[in-house]
């Protein structure tokens, strides 16, 4: 994976809005990205799109390259160089925010699912009908195969599961032992005698104890 980092960096958020998407040959992309300092045949056949209005509203040009997912977004402030830019790792979600809510819905409803099952389960495994799903979080993916799958797929990239079957209007999660502390404690609970519990246990051997006795530190 790759990012950007600036040295010093200020974070300062600013209003924009983006007056038109170009999209040119990834590699020129690449190049912007690496010199964007330099003229560019994009952004000086855009200069007239570009600028900052009196209520300090960005105008920009988002660039774009051909079969990439990321791009530039370029206030050129009438120069042919990126004099002020934003680097955007998912271009699409800038030219439709329709899917940039969407994904918002999808993550939170797998982490309403996650929390749920991790947190219930004594057995590693529980489901999440449609109809409870969409009453946890307001997503409705009955009738709607793509976003089970999406859904699905999501969940199947989080470490916590195992494995995941999505059949009879419900998601059937598998999780791993160790996200599950309910499980945790069962297994803890099958080496100790029929009916004590690890709390009667620790008691017991807390009173086994004589009194005053100290723990076996060394003497100095």
């Amino acid at each position: 994976m790759k990012t950007v980092f600036e040295h010093k960096p200020d974070f300062t958020f600013r209003e924009f809005a983006v007056e038109k998407t170009v999209t040119i040959p990834a590699r020129k992309l690449e190049e912007m990205l690496r010199h964007p300092m330099r003229r560019h045949e994009a952004i000086v056949e855009n200069t007239e799109v570009m600028g900052v209005d009196g209520e300090g509203v960005y105008h920009c040009l988002l660039v774009t390259g051909e079969g990439r997912a990321d791009g530039l977004l370029v206030e050129s402030g009438g120069s042919g160089y990126a004099r002020y830019a934003s680097y955007v790792p998912e271009a699409t979600a800038l030219r439709y925010p329709t899917l940039s809510r969407m994904n918002l819905e999808l993550a939170e409803a797998v982490d309403a699912i996650i929390a749920e099952g991790t947190s219930r389960t004594r057995e590693g495994n529980w489901t999440v009908t449609f109809s409870e799903l969409e009453d946890m979080t307001g997503l409705c993916v009955e009738g709607k195969p793509f976003l089970q799958e999406t859904l699905g797929d999501m969940l199947c990239s989080r470490p916590e599961v195992a494995d995941l079957a999505i059949e009879d209007g419900q998601f059937d999660v598998a999780y791993y032992l160790d996200f599950c502390p309910n499980c945790q404690r069962e297994t803890a609970q099958e080496g100790l005698p029929d009916g004590i519990s690890q709390e009667e246990m620790k008691s017991s051997s807390q009173a086994d104890v004589p009194a005053g006795t100290q723990g076996m530190f060394p003497s100095m």
